[in-house]
């Protein structure tokens, strides 16, 4: 509710209290492999009831912010392996995938009276790779007013090349 990112050590120490500030009332981070930190938050919005006064920052590892996105709210967010975020956006059960440059390409919607809740992409690694998940994204999906009856959706890439290809 401050409008800020306390930025910790590997034990959870605080490394300084005040790392980012003015990014409205953050709801999800994402780090990718160049060490940039992606903020999705519900921008000046105290309390917002409908889909629309989102935002999303992209911090460079020197806590440089740019606004990339307003517009949609996040409920989650995670980075691909190959560097493009993915979130899903809050009350309308949709999901996209956001370009550093701002581009939009919608990527999932629930049918019906659904949501989604988070996702999460497996990392790449040498298990992961022998449970044939590597780089995997996992969607919760619910029904909008029971989350206890969600389900986990499993969706195989390539996803950095499907990104890239839109609209060619």
């Amino acid at each position: 509710e401050q409008g800020i990112v306390v930025k910790l050590d590997q034990t959870g120490a605080v490394l300084h209290p005040r790392y980012l500030h003015g990014v409205g009332r953050g709801r999800a981070l994402a780090s990718d492999s160049k060490g940039q930190l992606w903020i999705g938050s519900d921008g000046p919005a105290a309390s917002p009831i409908q889909d629309g006064s989102g935002q999303f920052w992209r911090a460079s590892p020197q806590g440089d912010l740019t606004l990339v996105l307003r517009g949609p709210l996040p409920a989650g967010m995670s980075v691909s392996p190959g560097g493009i975020l993915f979130v899903t956006q809050r009350r309308i059960g949709k999901s996209f995938a956001l370009k550093p440059d701002g581009a939009r390409i919608e990527f999932a919607t629930v049918a019906g009276d659904g949501i989604f809740r988070a996702l999460a992409f497996a990392p790449v690694t040498g298990e992961t790779r022998q449970a044939g998940i590597a780089g995997d994204l996992f969607m919760i999906g619910c029904p909008r007013f029971n989350s206890q009856t969600c389900e986990v959706i499993r969706i195989s890439g390539p996803f950095h090349e499907l990104v890239q290809n839109v609209g060619r």
